[in-house]
Formats: structure tokens, sequence, C-alpha cells
């Protein structure tokens, strides 16, 4: 799918509720820029009617638009998702290409993380959280 053929208001950038800033693709002038497009994200999946599960995935914002579904209006963000993500040693995660675009909830993007390119392969550079999970 084309983005040029999408009829709808895009945005550029989303302000979470701690008011950091989260960027998308379009924001992106300038090569060398910082890049805060690349998210980390959560989606509930459920699979073979098994109970639903929560899956950690890593992706680039495409771009953000509203979106009204029976009279309620949901903020939903275009992802190129990251493919075939590894773990490997000191938890360092890496992956070779960009997969599938999917619409997903604004709601659902948990932090910016960054993705550094080392000749085929993405690395995902992610500061740990600040306060564990338990408080």
């Amino acid at each position: 799918m084309q983005l040029d053929n999408i009829d709808c208001t895009k945005f550029a950038r989303l302000r979470t509720f701690d008011g950091y800033m989260i960027g998308s693709v379009l924001t992106k002038t300038n090569e060398n820029r910082h890049d805060n497009s690349c998210v980390k994200y959560e989606i509930l999946v459920n699979q073979f009617n098994k109970q639903a599960a929560l899956e950690i995935h890593y992706g680039r914002v495409l771009f953000y638009f509203v979106h009204e579904y029976f009279g309620q209006k949901n903020m939903l963000a275009y992802v190129e998702h990251a493919y075939d993500v590894k773990h490997g040693l000191y938890d360092l995660k890496t992956f070779s290409k960009f997969g599938v675009h999917e619409w997903i909830s604004a709601s659902s993007i948990k932090k910016c993380v960054g993705f550094f390119k080392i000749d085929n392969f993405y690395f995902i550079l992610e500061k740990p959280d600040e306060f564990s999970k338990d408080y």
C-alpha cells in the first residue's frame, strides 16, 4: 500500500501522556537528523482460541491519523514492523529487514527506541525502564 494513496489527514508527531514527542517518517527531512520514529509497542493477540497474550513488537511509525468508528474517535499509527527480531548476548536485539505494515492503536506504543544499522543488520537500542513493574 502506498502512503500517497491513503486519503486522510496525516499527523507527523504524537505527544504521549508523559509529555514525550514521538515522531514519524513524515517528520524526517534530513537523513542525519535524530530519528524518533522507531518505537516499541505491545499488541494483545488471541491465538487459536487460547487466552490472549501480550506480544512486544518493534517498528517504525510512518504516520498517525484519527479514525472514527461508531461515533468514537481513535488515534491510530501506521507502522512498518521490524521482521524477525532476534535476542542475542547481553539482551541485544537485532533484525535484518522491515516486514509488513500494520495499523495499531497509538495507545499501544510504549516508548521510543533507536535503530542502528551496521552492514545488513539493525540493532535495537532500548533504554531500560527507570522503575520496575512492581511499583
